[in-house]
């Protein structure tokens, strides 16, 4: 009778788990991406300008600074925040966050968040941050694509953007999630190398003359978004004393921070007179769709790179070429040197990514004309494209298929050749720490890095992770 009664519950579960592997995982296999949207020999046009335009640009580089220009954007704020973000870890980063959100609302700032709802680590509406947040009367939160365990096909639609928009003046996207390892220098476990891009608006430009409207237009699309809802605003007693606990914290840590970091905090920085000139900045979006996305970022990327006439450089933190991907992107040039950057099974720390990566190095190898992969302290995260040495492409969107097919994704495409000399000596650096590993070709920047061997534990995780992913690319 016991065992009847433990069986059942087994079975259950069982089962449970085979329906969320055939619907997450074999489930994408067979689904094809509509292919709809166009990318024609005109639309390369777009993405240049002949004046210098409206907006300015300037990279993110390092950290600390990465955090540094986060906290100096929120302090300058007066009017709006809006904030799309997939992920946030709980640490530093994210107690000075939030604190500094609150102070924001505190003064009469209105703060739009939209959170994945897969990637935003508030674990259920208990948590202290979660009604931290709404209960301010001028913060307004939403969740793109709730996590719901009866319908898991729907964990794959990530909103993958990481996008802070400030008085409709200032523009920030990139790769760095909200985790002390993107931007803490000093901090326990290993560091992150990633970027950020931060558009200006000049002063005497309009909202609509800027790329800021684009940002403005993709915000409203995620935020009034079907998929995207807005949860329970109404706070009881017992929550109300846990969100003014976590408010406390979140304080704490910023007044801790602001004595141990003076210079971090009330900086007047006249971001215009440091960013870069530029003659035309347009964003770039995938689709909001379920399932497969039809993959527009990836045309584009395809098509400036088949009209490139002399290099183009990419930097990703994995390069997966699966067989969906090769249908849209070819991944080198008929015209154009191709150079890519990327993790080393050292560096890399996701083994699934990777084993993608390594399905089809020899693939990449004679499409590229060198691959270079990171050695140097942690790993690189930064997803970028120098083409022709004018064109700059920085954002959130990984050379996978992930990203090309199934979350939201942006890029911004940059028409400034100063601007595309500082990424080129930005990636060049981090090739400097890397290892050219296609023999018999030339490696244009020279590395002083010895191949370093991979730990046999590393090794037996890739090799597990190679053949659990070998039949399920399309969701790496």
């Amino acid at each position: 009778m016991w065992i009847d009664l433990l069986i059942w519950p087994l079975i259950i579960i069982l089962l449970y788990f085979l329906y969320v592997f055939i619907t997450t995982a074999v489930l994408f296999i067979y689904i094809k991406a509509p292919d709809c949207l166009k990318v024609k020999e005109s639309d390369i046009e777009r993405f240049y300008g002949n004046e210098e335009g409206p907006d300015k640009a300037l990279i993110i580089e390092h950290r600390p600074f990465s955090l540094h220009a986060r906290i100096n954007l929120i302090e300058q704020a007066q009017v709006s925040i809006k904030i799309a973000y997939f992920a946030i870890t709980n640490g530093t980063v994210s107690d000075v966050f939030y604190g500094q959100i609150l102070e924001a609302a505190d003064r009469g700032v209105v703060v739009h968040i939209i959170f994945d709802g897969m990637g935003q680590n508030l674990i259920g509406e208990k948590d202290s941050v979660y009604w931290a947040l709404v209960k301010h009367p001028f913060i307004k939160l939403r969740f793109y694509e709730r996590n719901s365990r009866l319908i898991p096909w729907r964990w794959n639609n990530l909103m993958h953007d990481k996008i802070l928009i400030v008085d409709d003046t200032f523009a920030m996207t990139g790769g760095r999630n909200l985790e002390d390892r993107f931007h803490l220098g000093k901090f326990e476990g290993e560091s992150v190398e990633d970027r950020d891009v931060l558009i200006v608006k000049r002063k005497e430009a309009t909202v609509q003359e800027s790329c800021i409207s684009q940002f403005l237009t993709y915000f409203e699309e995620l935020w009034t978004h079907p998929f995207t809802k807005e949860m329970n605003r109404y706070v009881p007693v017992k929550l109300s004393e846990l969100a003014h606990k976590k408010q406390k914290e979140a304080f704490s840590t910023l007044d801790r921070l602001r004595a141990s970091d003076i210079d971090a905090f009330n900086q007047m920085i006249d971001w215009e007179s440091l960013a870069r000139p530029t003659r035309k900045i347009t964003l770039i979006t995938n689709p909001v769709e379920r399932l497969k996305k039809d993959p527009y970022i990836l045309k584009v990327l395809q098509a400036l790179i088949h009209h490139a006439e002399t290099s183009v450089l990419i930097q990703s933190p994995f390069v997966v070429p699966g067989k969906e991907m090769q249908r849209y992107f070819d991944f080198g040039s008929k015209d154009a040197n191709v150079y890519y950057l990327t993790n080393s099974s050292l560096s890399s720390p996701n083994p699934f990514a990777l084993s993608g990566q390594i399905k089809y190095r020899n693939f990449l190898a004679q499409k590229a004309d060198q691959i270079y992969e990171y050695q140097g302290e942690g790993s690189i995260h930064g997803k970028a494209y120098v083409i022709d040495d004018r064109l700059s492409l920085i954002g959130s969107f990984n050379l996978d298929p992930r990203s090309a097919f199934l979350s939201t994704e942006n890029m911004v495409v940059i028409d400034s050749i100063q601007l595309a000399q500082d990424l080129t000596e930005n990636i060049h650096t981090l090739m400097r720490q890397s290892v050219p590993v296609i023999e018999n070709r030339p490696d244009p920047v020279k590395s002083p890095i010895k191949p370093k061997k991979t730990p046999k534990m590393k090794k037996r995780q890739l090799a597990a992770a190679f053949w659990i992913m070998y039949f399920f690319e399309d969701i790496l």
